[in-house]
């Protein structure tokens, strides 16, 4: 919309015929390097802002993957903790030495209380060396209960049991990550299972039995799910054959169970044969941004229950993986752009026009009058076309977060545009009366002078306007840019300090005011220099200017050391701050100084230094009438995030 709409601003209004050919060869010079330059500039800024964000994301899904891991490995060592402590008990020796019921209730009552407290095992079981099913306690709905004997049955053919009873002492065997089967069909609601297994070992360090634990791994996946990334990017955990345990959608998932072919290797088949192959990594494709971790179950519990161990693994993995959609990426540079088609309308449109009246003011004394008018007349178009975008800006909802930066310049750039219009009438006036004399031969030698002298200091009006209206938009750029600070040196707070209060004591305008240092010991800090240097600078004049009214006073700056943090404080007696305004001081371009040579940029700048650069925090502590003391607080050692 915005594009379209400054395309027609300046084809009706500002693409015709100049007043003279050399008018248009000088701007044309001049004006196609800046455009250009402006529109490398910003296509340039935008891909870094954009890279930067992509890489912050990728950096994030990273972290995620390595926090999923380590849920991954605390419950698998939980679990063997759980397997080792039942296998290790007296009563299941006692009972197998004796065959003594009492034993074995004791057993199931353990077994029971034991599912119950824990709540994750579908099933507790001790089996014997003949694979018969000696107790087993089952989890409930609402309690776990006990196996009577008449159901107990013989597990020799299983697996799993012939897996555990190989087994030497305080090894596991831990089992295919899959859904629970009842009389080999899928049992439904899906049930997703682990199975564990350790020997029980004699008094006399013979095998008298398995301890099998069911593990109920959707427990594990919503612990993996707890910890969501992002709302950009998804959970997933596939199997050593590609398919989804925890998948995108809950039709993806256990299709090596449910014969179907929804799997990751089907759906991303590039991206498969590259994570098959590596332990853990990052890759970008057309696909996204995938971050994955691989787990191998077997070899964990090996070494978590007996690091010695030299039982070899079983080869099946688990892979964590966080993936980040194409659109996602993307979404973010579109949410951008916006902005920078304004700032490059803008920016243009800006150029034009102070190009323009340069151009106008080097041509000869001969088309000074037809250059004026024309120069007059665009800008008063261009100020009401600014009108217009602001209002378009501000009433625009996808951009109106822009509506009060757009108004804060507007405001400001108004003012020395305005004093440069009524400047160039008053300039057309004085060409007018040269004029009438010239035309009557009344026209003196002195009134000649005189009028070329009003021309030369109007003329010279009209820049140090439009040089303040470039001076403002350079100020803003600054306020935008203020968290980009590249330097970060070690430096000494206390003789930085003081350089900075000898720079401002110099400026003729602070020469009553008394501003001083309150420590006398030295601080070594690690930051940017220049962040530190435009906090302190915007604070003094924010006390001079809005404490004091450009007065006199005395300024007070101090610091603390707090452990690896230090306060830097200044310290004014002026009006202090209405109570009304207190929510409102680091809003860009808000000032209680409107129209009083005040921007309401110097706060704000101060912020975003503060929590964006020194990585820290500003509080400013004012009653009305009773002063101000301004407090910032960041890191001895501020990290170098560039």
């Amino acid at each position: 919309m915005f594009i379209n709409y400054f395309r027609d601003f300046f084809r009706n209004n500002y693409i015709k015929p100049f007043p003279d050919k050399a008018l248009f060869k000088s701007f044309i010079f001049m004006f196609l390097p800046a455009a250009f330059l402006i529109v490398v500039c910003l296509i340039f800024i935008f891909r870094f802002q954009k890279e930067a964000y992509i890489h912050e994301m990728a950096q994030t899904e990273v972290h995620h993957v390595e926090l999923q891991h380590t849920i991954v490995v605390e419950e698998l060592k939980n679990i063997v903790a759980d397997l080792l402590f039942l296998s290790d008990t007296s009563e299941i020796r006692g009972f197998t030495s004796t065959n003594n019921d009492t034993y074995k209730s004791v057993i199931e009552d353990n077994f029971k209380s034991f599912s119950m407290s824990k709540q994750i095992y579908d099933q507790i079981r001790f089996i014997d060396l003949k694979g018969d099913e000696q107790c087993r306690v089952n989890a409930g709905p609402f309690e776990a209960f006990i196996i009577p004997q008449s159901e107990l049955q013989n597990k020799g053919h299983r697996y799993y049991f012939n897996d555990t009873i190989k087994l030497n002492v305080e090894e596991v065997f831990i089992s295919d990550f899959d859904l629970n089967l009842e009389n080999k069909k899928v049992e439904t609601p899906y049930k997703p299972m682990i199975r564990f297994g350790t020997p029980v070992i004699s008094e006399d360090s013979e095998k008298i039995g398995v301890i099998i634990l069911n593990y109920l791994g959707d427990y594990l996946l919503k612990q993996l799910n707890a910890h969501e990334p992002e709302s950009y990017s998804h959970n997933i955990m596939i199997n050593t054959e590609g398919y989804y345990m925890n998948g995108i959608t809950e039709e993806s998932e256990w299709g090596f169970m449910l014969d179907h072919d929804l799997s990751f290797k089907n759906d991303f088949p590039q991206e498969w044969l590259i994570i098959k192959n590596r332990e853990s990594g990052q890759i970008r494709t057309n696909n996204g941004i995938l971050t994955f971790q691989k787990i191998h179950p077997q070899l964990l519990v090996n070494t978590i229950s007996n690091p010695d161990t030299r039982l070899a693994t079983n080869g099946r993995t688990w892979t964590i993986i966080t993936w980040i959609q194409p659109d996602s990426i993307n979404a973010y540079g579109n949410s951008i752009k916006p902005l920078y088609y304004i700032i490059g309308s803008v920016g243009l449109f800006v150029t034009y026009l102070v190009i323009l009246i340069i151009s106008t003011l080097n041509m000869s004394q001969k088309d000074y009058k037809k250059q004026l008018e024309f120069t007059n007349s665009n800008l008063l178009v261009a100020m009401d076309r600014l009108r217009e975008a602001q209002e378009q800006l501000v009433q625009s909802r996808k951009l109106a977060s822009l509506g009060s930066i757009v108004a804060g310049v507007s405001h400001e750039v108004n003012t020395p545009l305005g004093i440069g219009i009524t400047t160039a009438s008053y300039l057309k006036d004085t060409i007018k009366d040269l004029e009438k004399g010239f035309t009557s031969h009344t026209l003196t030698e002195s009134n000649m002078r005189e009028h070329l002298k009003n021309m030369n200091f109007s003329a010279d009006f009209v820049i140090e306007n439009l040089d303040k209206a470039a001076q403002l938009l350079t100020k803003f750029k600054v306020a935008s840019e203020a968290q980009n600070f590249q330097d970060h040196n070690a430096f000494d707070l206390h003789d930085f300090i003081l350089m900075i209060i000898h720079s401002i004591k110099r400026d003729p305008k602070n020469k009553d005011f008394n501003i001083h240092l309150v420590n006398n010991e030295s601080v070594i800090i690690q930051c940017s220099p220049n962040a530190i240097q435009q906090v302190l600078y915007n604070l003094l004049e924010n006390s001079i200017e809005h404490g004091y009214n450009n007065e006199s006073g005395n300024i007070a700056i101090g610091y603390t050391v707090v452990g690896d943090t230090v306060t830097l404080s200044v310290e004014d007696q002026g009006k202090g701050i209405d109570p009304e305004n207190k929510s409102r001081i680091f809003d860009p371009f808000f000032t209680t100084r409107l129209g009083q040579g005040s921007n309401g940029l110097g706060l704000n700048i101060v912020y975003n230094l503060v929590v964006n650069t020194l990585q820290g925090e500003i509080n400013i502590e004012s009653e009305s009438g009773r002063g101000s003391i301004a407090k910032v607080t960041f890191p001895i050692d501020v990290q170098d995030n560039n």
